[in-house]
């Protein structure tokens, strides 16, 4: 018995030493403003700055990878990075992935050209017959995503996505409300795109752990939840939520 217990506190001593003694290896989505991106060489951005807050209350070191979005999510799935952000959850992805979260809500919605016929709509009927753009291994709405009636067409990042509506490669696109301000904003696009008026709906965002560091998960997932309505969090919150009003 002494023995046995003896072997259950060495096992115990050594699980935070696997856990924090080396450095995490965490990805995101390449230039996804507000939420993750570059500006004078650091990395920025509200879900990226949840993440390092937790890892800093953690005291654990991460790195940050960037890429195209269907690249972190192969690379998550092959066990290359410890964790991702942001993911909606699904039960597909479950098989692959341990989610934590929510780190914050997302709103989707379908944007146009500013010339387009298109005014509003009310279900998936309403785009019979169109090209939908869309990002490589995002995961939208059910609805959206399951729909037959319409084509999607792929592309690999925002700007690419944004541009394929103003060169009419596609007649409406999905996506993050905040992103395509910022982007549409940043590149003087306001006056060729159109939001339309009902929202999709308000999605929550997670951290997906590889299977593989699940452990580590559970950690991040401890954490997250002291921190969620912490006034650092909120801080953040705050500051890019004052940001999007001074570039309105």
């Amino acid at each position: 018995m002494l023995k046995y217990c003896q072997t259950i506190i060495y096992i115990l001593f050594l699980i935070p030493q696997n856990l924090f003694a080396l450095e995490w290896v965490g990805a995101c989505e390449r230039d996804f403003p507000p939420y993750n991106y570059i500006e004078n060489g650091k990395y920025i951005g509200i879900d990226t700055e949840i993440v390092t807050l937790v890892m800093k209350k953690l005291k654990i070191n991460f790195s940050i990878h960037t890429d195209t979005w269907d690249n972190v999510f192969h690379n998550l799935k092959e066990n290359k990075y410890d964790f991702a952000w942001q993911f909606v959850d699904t039960p597909a992805r479950r098989k692959y992935f341990y989610f934590v979260g929510p780190i914050r809500y997302g709103l989707d919605v379908f944007v146009v050209k500013s010339t387009s016929n298109i005014t509003n709509w009310k279900n998936m009927r309403d785009f019979d017959g169109m090209k939908a753009g869309v990002i490589k291994t995002y995961s939208y709405d059910h609805k959206f995503d399951t729909a037959k009636n319409f084509t999607k067409v792929q592309f690999n990042n925002m700007n690419d996505l944004l541009n394929g509506l103003i060169n009419n490669k596609v007649d409406f696109i999905i996506g993050d409300f905040n992103t395509i301000l910022f982007i549409s904003n940043k590149n003087n696009l306001n006056d060729k795109i159109r939001f339309l008026p009902s929202s999709i709906k308000k999605v929550p965002r997670y951290i997906a752990f590889a299977k593989k560091s699940k452990h580590r998960g559970l950690y991040f997932e401890r954490k997250l939840n002291e921190i969620i309505n912490s006034k650092e969090y909120n801080d953040i919150i705050e500051k890019y939520e004052n940001l999007f009003k001074n570039r309105r």
